[in-house]
């Protein structure tokens, strides 16, 4: 099964578009949905593709009407007994926990690129996507020197992909063999295969290795359809 066909058996649009970021499918705790399926929404978009242009807008619909702050969800009985029961689709429970930054900068970029996706549910980020950008520089200078600071990369680079900015030269080197960051800093987009090593590799600070898990290859499809 190639990795496109791999990401589209992660969605099951009679459950609702719901997405798993382990294969096989499966129900659980993943709270990333928002930031990685509208990454993927947006590179769809781009590229005209029909099918995932419908999973992916689907499943980030159905998020944002499922429930207040809803991060995953899925059919009452399938998923974790402590979700919270959704009152706007019956039958479904949510994972309730608040969006972060990563999730609505990705879903307004992918609505910046076309997607059909109602911002009015989408928290706005915009104020802290500026701050982001605003100290950029300095930020990729520090994160050399300390570590307790790359957590915060992908958000930084994804403020610059919400606003339409490039990150600063501080930045750049992250953009190797990184087709994603490539992209955010318009430079040549050269395909690359990730290993799956994290649920979102694209972050990863440069030559960081892992256990190899069974995780959707989603970052590997979002950067081939943005080479």
């Amino acid at each position: 099964m190639n990795i496109r066909d791999q990401v589209v058996s992660a969605f099951i649009p009679d459950d609702g578009y719901t997405y798993s970021h382990k294969l096989p499918f499966q129900y659980s705790n993943f709270i990333d949905g928002m930031a990685w399926v509208g990454m993927l929404c947006g590179a769809a978009r781009i590229k005209e593709d029909c099918e995932l242009i419908e999973l992916t807008e689907g499943f980030i619909n159905n998020l944002l009407l499922v429930g207040p702050d809803a991060r995953n969800f899925g059919p009452t009985g399938k998923v974790s007994s402590d979700w919270l029961h959704s009152g706007k689709m019956p039958g479904f429970s949510y994972k309730r926990k608040p969006q972060a930054f990563a999730g609505p900068a990705a879903v307004h970029w992918a609505v910046s690129k076309g997607a059909r996706i109602d911002l009015n549910r989408v928290p706005d980020v915009s104020g802290t996507a500026r701050f982001m950008c605003a100290t950029a520089w300095l930020y990729g200078h520090l994160i050399k020197p300390v570590p307790a600071l790359r957590q915060h990369i992908n958000s930084v680079m994804f403020a610059h992909l919400m606003l339409g900015k490039t990150p600063p030269s501080s930045m750049r080197f992250l953009a190797k063999d990184n087709p994603v960051y490539q992209y955010i800093f318009g430079t040549h987009v050269q395909e690359f295969i990730y290993p799956s090593n994290s649920p979102w590799p694209a972050k990863n600070w440069p030559g960081t290795t892992g256990t190899i898990k069974p995780y959707t290859p989603i970052c590997t499809l979002v950067g081939q359809l943005l080479s």
